[in-house]
């Protein structure tokens, strides 16, 4: 009877401890845990920051020579101190009121070119313990590694560039309408959202008023987004490099507006123009093949080529050879070209305006509507012409015929 009460109480006992070992083991896979893990609010690139969390014991018995170090990774490699950490020995407590924690501090240096995100270190503990649940027979102690994930968000900040990609026509000069294709690239560590830039036109080039804003949407860091713009080009705009405003709104992570200015490179290639002088001549009314001559000048960058002029006259003029070909004509450099026409009968004395039509070659074909005058007097009636001599001879005779009678 003793022997069979002796066994029941070793069972029960043996029962109470392992029930108290189950109840007593953490809900997690971790000897260790860490708590209260103290952060900057915002962390950026090239930041040195405070890491502080603080550890306990989630075992059931004492934890024995413990140490920990940090496992850095892209973008936090920086990591003080660098050797591992010794930690006082980690007593376990089941009331949460009397369990004790040991504090752990690094200061961790952010890379300078890492972007946003969330990112992951690895605190790394080794310390000694039973290596089985507590029995009537005690334990082994053996050595044990842990790593406990810690979380760092990275918050970084956008750096909007805006830059040409191309143009329709591929070379612009003055004179054109075209196309602009640009890219807005994000070269900082964050996203920047909701993405608008704005144009303004300037001397010589004026941005159409369609083109003026254009949505970019967000843009990632180190991603680009494409928009187009078209603009007309002043006739007189100078061959040069011109630089285009431009007003870039978006906002950062946190919802806040930021405003960059810029401008947009725009190349205004070299090209030949020209300028008329008006007609040397003064053409009569109703005349006939009559020779008129202008004289052009290059006054633009570059030599024309294959140059040949159309002479476009409407009232009271009527071109019988209104055609002239040049050739070459090089920047500053000035030649007669002649034309012939018939002048009406009704024309009046006045200057009548012309048109003369450029067309040349360089690295394509170009047309361009110049503008002058040709001069008309009225030819008196030719009975007129006759009558002055006749009444000449009737005034001579009359003077004659008193002279006589006197």
């Amino acid at each position: 009877m003793k022997k069979i009460l002796g066994i029941f109480v070793f069972c029960a006992l043996l029962s109470f401890s392992l029930g108290y070992s189950t109840s007593a083991l953490p809900q997690n896979s971790h000897t260790l845990l860490i708590e209260d893990i103290e952060l900057p609010e915002v962390i950026y690139p090239g930041d040195t920051f405070a890491l502080t969390f603080y550890v306990r014991n989630a075992w059931y018995e004492p934890i024995d020579d413990p140490y920990v170090y940090l496992e850095g990774k892209y973008p936090l490699l920086k990591v003080s101190p660098t050797k591992p950490i010794k930690l006082e020995p980690l007593v376990y407590e089941y009331d949460p009121w009397f369990r004790k924690f040991a504090k752990v501090s690094y200061n961790i240096t952010v890379e300078q070119d890492a972007t946003a995100g969330v990112y992951t270190l690895y605190a790394v503990f080794s310390f000694t313990k039973c290596s089985q649940a507590l029995s009537m027979q005690g334990c082994a102690k053996e050595r044990f590694t842990e790593k406990i994930p810690i979380k760092i968000t990275i918050r970084g900040k956008p750096k909007l560039e805006i830059f040409p990609e191309a143009s329709k026509p591929d070379k612009i000069y003055s004179g054109d309408t075209a196309e602009i294709k640009f890219s807005v690239a994000n070269l900082g560590s964050d996203i920047a959202r909701d993405v608008v830039a704005s144009f303004s036109s300037i001397e010589n080039i004026d941005v159409l008023w369609y083109s003026k804003k254009v949505y970019l949407g967000n843009i990632a860091p180190k991603a680009k987004n494409f928009g187009t713009i078209r603009i007309d080009v002043d006739e007189e705009a100078i061959a040069k490099s011109y630089e285009l405003p431009v007003k870039m709104v978006y906002e950062s992570w946190d919802g806040k507006e930021h405003v960059r200015y810029t401008k947009l490179k725009i190349d205004i290639e070299e090209k030949a123009d020209f300028e008329v002088s008006p007609a040397k001549e003064i053409l009569l009314s109703d005349s006939k093949e009559n020779l008129v001559t202008f004289t052009i000048k290059n006054k633009g960058t570059k030599t024309a080529e294959e140059l040949k002029l159309i002479l476009r006259a409407s009232y009271p003029f009527t071109p019988t050879g209104g055609e002239y070909y040049v050739g070459e004509l090089k920047p500053g450099q000035e030649v007669n070209v002649k034309f012939h026409v018939d002048v009406d009968k009704k024309a009046s004395s006045q200057r009548y305006p012309i048109d003369i039509i450029f067309q040349w070659k360089n690295d394509k074909e170009y047309s361009k509507v110049v503008s002058s005058y040709i001069e008309v007097e009225k030819k008196e009636s030719k009975a007129w012409v006759y009558a002055i001599p006749l009444l000449i001879v009737i005034a001579i005779a009359i003077a004659i015929k008193k002279r006589k009678l006197g």
